[in-house]
């Protein structure tokens, strides 16, 4: 697939970081401090990739059995995604002084889910073979993954 054609599996996750930024207008958040988070969270899709390489054996077989499905969908990804955003806002804002009232929580978290999501995106949709398989690929994660990400 075209490099730019997969590069739009950012605008979800954009949309998404703007729309949370604008429900934070009584005391907006720095904006070097919102990129820094998302940036931290895109960043944390490498070793997740490698960590889930490895729990997976290779990721060269799918799992079998209910156990191993079980296995990859809560451990292998959930797990390490999500202990990954954890540890960008731990690194990125947890004591910065900008880090002062509860919706901070809300809007940090969802920029470092969304800064995960939108480089996750484009490694799928660089995946894709066929404009059909692009376009089902785009759906489903603009509209399943990508809030998945910023909520968990």
């Amino acid at each position: 697939m075209n490099l730019w054609l997969a590069l739009s599996g950012t605008l979800p996750a954009l949309f998404l970081m703007w729309y949370v930024e604008r429900h934070d207008a009584k005391r907006p958040e720095p904006r070097s401090l919102l990129r820094k988070t998302a940036l931290f969270g895109g960043l944390a899709t490498i070793p997740c990739i490698v960590i889930q390489v490895a729990l997976s054996g290779g990721g060269k077989v799918a799992p079998s059995g209910a156990g191993e499905a079980l296995f990859t969908a809560y451990v292998v990804a959930a797990l390490t995604e999500e202990s990954a955003k954890a540890l960008c806002l731990y690194l990125a804002v947890w004591r910065h002084p900008a880090f002062d009232e509860r919706f901070d929580g809300i809007v940090y978290g969802t920029r470092a889910g969304l800064g995960f999501a939108l480089v996750e995106n484009v490694g799928y949709l660089l995946g894709a073979h066929s404009l059909s398989g692009f376009l089902g690929i785009f759906i489903m994660r603009a509209v399943l993954a990508v809030p998945g990400h910023a909520i968990w």
